[in-house]
């Protein structure tokens, strides 16, 4: 009677532990960062904060019924308020904005108009949740 129990027991243990998801490799904490002219750090850090203040992302936008896409807009609030938004019609930042996924990290850089001068984004193992 007891060793079906502990056969039983025994397989049990053995699928909990093959079942038992991975959670190894390096994950860091890209808080969303502004500087002069400049604004950075990770949506799923942002998400993720202790603050109910820090965002960042960006959004395509298309004015008209024809939904072509016209430009786009790239938006960060720091956990201390601070904001920095731009726009750009340039089709290359337009590509890479269409690219950003959930856990993207996003780089984009300002100039004194208010225009995206640079928009970066990248994915890898430490972005993930």
């Amino acid at each position: 009677m007891k060793l079906p129990l502990l056969a039983g027991l025994t397989a049990c243990s053995v699928l909990l532990a093959i079942a038992a998801p991975a959670t190894a490799g390096r994950a860091i904490n890209y808080p969303v960062t502004i500087a002069s002219g400049v604004a950075y750090g990770s949506m799923l850090s942002a998400r993720r904060s202790a603050d109910t203040v820090q965002y960042i992302g960006c959004s395509l936008n298309s004015p008209d019924a024809t939904h072509t896409v016209r430009y786009a807009q790239c938006d960060a609030v720091n956990a201390q308020g601070r904001r920095l938004i731009c726009d750009t019609t340039d089709a290359g930042m337009i590509a890479t904005v269409q690219s950003i996924g959930a856990y993207h990290y996003i780089l984009f850089r300002v100039d004194a108009q208010g225009r995206c001068t640079a928009v970066n984004t990248w994915i890898s193992s430490d972005t993930l949740p």
